[in-house]
C-alpha cells in the first residue's frame, strides 16, 4: 500500500495534494496541479488552467450535464491520464474518460434589494472526487488529534 500526505488548509478549510496529469485528450505535457479533495463531488474536475496547459480549446469538447444544488448545466468533459505520487515515487496511473471542465460560477449579488444573478467567469479549484477515489480503491485518513490526514491505495 502507498500513501501520500494530504495538506490542510485551516483558513479555507479543505484538503489538498499535488497530481502529475501526464496527458488530456491524449495531449501529453506532464505537469503536477493542486487537487481539493472532495469526497461530496461525484466526478472529479478540472479549472481551465489544465485545458489551457494542454492547449485544449472548450468549446469543442463533447459536455455532460452536471446537477448541482441550484443549477442544471452543460460542462466540457475529457479524458485524463495521470499518475498519483507516492513518498517513493511514480505509485498508481490511472485514466478517467469524463473529468468535467469547471470554468463558469453564478454568483448572486444583493443590489438595492433584490437578488440578482451574475456570471462571473473564474479559476475553480481542480477537485479530486469520489469516481478517482473508488478508482485507485483509495482510502482516506483524515486524523485531527494527530494532524494526520493520508490518502492511502
Amino acid at each position: 500500500m502507498s500513501q501520500k500526505i494530504l495538506s490542510y488548509d485551516e483558513r479555507l478549510k479543505h484538503f489538498s495534494l499535488e497530481l502529475v496529469i501526464v496527458a488530456i485528450n491524449n495531449q501529453e505535457k506532464p505537469r503536477p496541479f493542486k487537487f481539493i479533495l472532495d469526497t461530496g463531488a461525484t466526478t472529479t474536475a478540472i479549472n481551465t488552467e489544465i485545458t489551457d496547459h494542454f492547449q485544449i480549446n472548450i468549446n469543442t469538447l463533447p459536455t455532460v450535464e452536471v446537477t448541482s444544488i441550484d443549477n442544471i448545466k452543460n460542462y466540457p468533459i475529457v479524458s485524463m491520464d495521470g499518475i498519483i505520487f507516492g513518498e517513493s515515487g511514480p505509485e498508481k496511473f490511472f485514466r478517467l474518460d469524463k473529468v468535467i471542465v469547471l470554468y463558469e460560477v453564478s454568483k448572486v449579488k444583493k443590489y438595492k434589494s433584490q437578488m440578482v444573478e451574475k456570471k462571473s467567469y473564474v479559476n475553480l479549484p481542480n477537485i479530486f472526487g469520489l469516481d478517482l477515489l473508488q478508482m485507485i480503491k483509495g482510502k482516506v485518513i483524515l486524523d485531527f488529534k494527530d494532524n494526520n490526514f493520508l490518502l492511502e491505495w
